[in-house]
């Protein structure tokens, strides 16, 4: 996932349909990279920022996004960012409805440079979504009758419903305009979390209120600042303790936790087993 430009006979077997859909969970960074098509994608769990055209979105479950050929984009501050890909090539949308290209909830995405960002949705039209992804997931799959058509026919409503999805987003303004600052408070997380930080600190940081910062961190992703400062930290254990040799009491203040049965206790609870456990499988395997 490291090259620069991502081109479409990686992922498309030629003579076929070059539609796909695709999974791919994101952790912490990946750096500036293009594609040859397009991408459009629903995040189905987890929480991370999104760079394009200038632009970075902090992205939760039910965000929208998606990528012009040839624009780079890239992630950053990423947490267990769960997203299921739908791929075309621009020879595909050819072959389309010539009016989606200018549908206006689409805001411009299939022009030269465009891309897309669709405010989180609700559970009914993120299941919508769910449901015309898997349409065409298993029209490409499992190739029965006239599956062309069907897998055409899905990507045309899944576009279709986008841009009304985007369009009322536009007008409704229905996201707390605060959220932008979760994603704020989880790159400082991320940039100290070896450091002595609490809640108070972070909410500072921001600069909410202590309570309501509280309640908007854990609507968004649905733990506490303490809860996701404790996830990350022993997230970050884990690595050591696969890609290192220190020692366990080395790693533990390495990840901002002075007292190692402290550490112990919440890696085992957080990770289901012991760090030594962990180290030992890495030695295992």
């Amino acid at each position: 996932m490291n090259n620069k430009i991502r081109i479409a006979s990686q992922y498309f077997e030629q003579g076929k349909l070059p539609l796909r859909v695709l999974r791919e969970s994101v952790m912490g960074r990946i750096s500036h990279h293009a594609h040859t098509f397009y991408v459009v994608a629903l995040v189905d769990r987890g929480f991370g920022y999104h760079l394009c055209n200038k632009q970075s979105d902090f992205l939760i479950t039910g965000s929208v996004f998606g990528v012009a050929p040839g624009v780079p984009h890239a992630f950053t501050g990423a947490t267990e960012l769960n997203c299921i890909y739908c791929i075309f090539t621009p020879e595909l949308l050819d072959t389309l409805d010539k009016r989606i290209v200018n549908l206006p909830g689409l805001n411009g995405f299939f022009k030269t440079g465009g891309s897309l960002t669709i405010a989180p949705l609700d559970n009914v039209r993120m299941k919508t979504l769910y449901t015309l992804l898997a349409n065409i997931e298993s029209e490409v799959t499992d190739n029965p009758v006239a599956w062309e058509v069907m897998a055409r026919t899905n990507l045309i409503s899944l576009l279709v419903l986008l841009a009304r999805y985007g369009a009322e987003a536009d007008s409704e303004q229905s996201v707390d305009a605060h959220m932008p600052l979760v994603g704020k408070a989880v790159l400082y997380i991320q940039d100290n979390f070896t450091e002595d930080i609490n809640s108070a600190d972070i909410s500072a940081h921001v600069g909410l209120s202590y309570d309501y910062f509280i309640k908007l961190f854990r609507n968004v992703t649905g733990l506490t600042p303490a809860e996701y400062i404790r996830s990350y930290r022993m997230g970050q254990a884990a690595t050591l303790l696969q890609q290192t040799d220190l020692p366990i009491n080395e790693i533990a203040e390495k990840v901002g936790v002075a007292d190692v049965s402290v550490f112990s206790r919440q890696f085992r609870k957080i990770k289901g087993m012991s760090p030594s456990e962990a180290r030992k499988r890495k030695n295992d395997g």
